[in-house]
């Protein structure tokens, strides 16, 4: 049986995460919680929800960071990337692990597709997202339909493929400042643009990236973290700076790949 793997990335979610926790389905036979450094009783929740969950503590500032180290450190055949805001419906995940089996390399969800959509999306969202998913498209020869939103499956093996463990190699800078203040992430693809990396450098490699619907949802409690004009432009560098970059080299092993 393929196993398969969920990684959270959470900061400050305690009034969230038993929500995602409790609509995961059955089929989820891992869960890894990537703590930025919550205040909050966010990892007490999550173990109450979940005594099973695994829970890393992260060590550099930023979605992408936290990402990278949940799919680094999962045992699982595929995994699921998936926020801790209630944005995103956990059950979606059926949908992605049937389009995985069925030859999917990558699966990312869509809010353009029918059936997909968002109750999130300001002016400002919306209009960034279509132009940025256009640049992509022309850029790396696709046809997707929503390029910048974060969730996504991929099979283990894509892992080290797209070379993902070398944004966690080396530390950036520490989490915090000397006064306490949370630093912003440097390094490109420790920040929200680590979807836009995943989604480059798997159509640079000529992976199988498929899209499938998904409806964002509001976030239940709390505030977002993404500053929408800041965290575009790192998208939109990222998109430049891994149409630059060389192919890769490193073959992808299908062939061992569980079937069910």
């Amino acid at each position: 049986m393929t196993s398969i793997g969920v990684v959270i990335p959470a900061l400050n979610e305690e009034h969230n995460i038993g929500h995602v926790l409790d609509g995961l389905p059955a089929m989820v036979t891992e869960i890894i919680l990537v703590d930025g450094g919550s205040t909050d009783a966010t990892i007490a929740v999550a173990q109450l929800h979940r005594p099973e969950i695994t829970v890393i503590h992260q060590r550099t500032p930023g979605k992408g960071a936290a990402m990278a180290v949940g799919m680094v450190a999962s045992t699982s055949d595929l995994v699921i990337l998936l926020d801790a805001d209630c944005s995103m419906n956990p059950a979606e995940i059926p949908s992605m692990v049937e389009a995985l089996l069925l030859g999917a390399d990558v699966v990312k969800g869509s809010r353009g597709l029918p059936g997909g959509g968002s109750t999130d999306f300001t002016w400002v969202r919306k209009s960034g997202n279509t132009v940025l998913t256009q640049v992509a498209n022309l850029l790396y020869r696709t046809k997707w339909t929503d390029f910048a939103y974060g969730y996504f499956a991929l099979w283990a093996d894509v892992v080290s493929v797209l070379e993902l463990e070398k944004l966690i190699a080396e530390e950036s800078h520490p989490m915090t400042t000397s006064r306490g203040r949370r630093h912003r992430p440097r390094k490109l693809g420790h920040g929200f643009e680590i979807e836009a990396l995943v989604f480059c450098r798997s159509a640079r490699r000529g992976l199988q990236v498929v899209e499938v619907s998904s409806l964002e949802d509001l976030r239940r409690h709390g505030t977002s973290n993404l500053l929408a004009l800041q965290d575009g432009i790192r998208v939109g560098i990222t998109l430049l700076a891994e149409r630059l970059r060389s192919r890769a080299s490193i073959p992808l092993e299908r062939t061992s790949r569980p079937t069910s």
